[in-house]
């Protein structure tokens, strides 16, 4: 079985929620809504990692630290420890 290798990129809004930092990659149910271009409704929660180094919570965004990114594979993509 192959891999599905993506190239994350720094996004600073998703659909109509901007992210509570200047540039955040998108992780979880997000990035691979985003990744596969599904049509399924937008979870309540949505996660990101942060160029910063602080964990946190801001409206409907959990923002993570750069050393919580998950590989950038479909395997890995939603794990977030």
């Amino acid at each position: 079985m192959s891999k599905y290798k993506r190239i994350s990129q720094s996004v600073t809004v998703f659909h109509d929620y901007p992210l509570p930092e200047t540039k955040a990659t998108l992780v979880g149910y997000i990035a691979l809504i985003t990744d596969y271009d599904l049509g399924v409704p937008i979870p309540y929660l949505l996660c990101a990692i942060g160029e910063k180094y602080k964990k946190y919570e801001k409206g409907q965004w959990r923002v993570f630290t750069p050393r919580h990114a998950p590989e950038d594979t479909l395997f890995k993509k939603c794990k977030i420890s």
